[in-house]
């Protein structure tokens, strides 16, 4: 599932920073902290999904929201995720329930790096912004 990370400046359509206020807006009153702009090709059925992979250094004590918004002209839906190493702490989509969801939230418990990766369900193309932020 980690196999390839992609990294592609953001251009054109709804896929601009307005995706950021959407994001922003459905953080439910949180603090935004900072933003993850992709934009990801569709990837063959036979290859690994496209990834984008950003790094974030979290605080102790503090919890954090997660949450993502996609360009409505692409139909891949995005899925955001946080690892620690190689060990997934939170995601967008419940594989178990098959089900998506807009945001998640994280307590983090231990000060350091941490991986957001942003990808498209089943290697659709997309194009989506996540944000960071901290809830009060």
């Amino acid at each position: 599932m980690l196999t390839m990370a992609l990294f592609y400046s953001f251009s054109f359509g709804q896929c601009n920073e307005k995706l950021i206020d959407i994001a922003v807006s459905q953080n439910q009153g949180a603090t935004y902290l900072k933003d993850f702009k992709v934009k990801l090709p569709a990837t063959p059925k036979n290859k690994p999904r496209a990834i984008a992979k950003f790094q974030v250094t979290l605080n102790a004590g503090n919890h954090y929201r997660f949450n993502i918004a996609k360009a409505v002209e692409f139909s891949g839906v995005p899925i955001i995720q946080l690892y620690e190493g190689n060990k997934l702490l939170g995601t967008s989509y419940l594989v178990s329930k098959e089900k998506n969801y807009k945001m998640f939230d994280f307590l983090c418990k231990k000060t350091g790096t941490y991986k957001i990766y942003i990808s498209f369900k089943d290697g659709e193309a997309g194009c989506a912004a996540g944000i960071m932020s901290l809830v009060n």
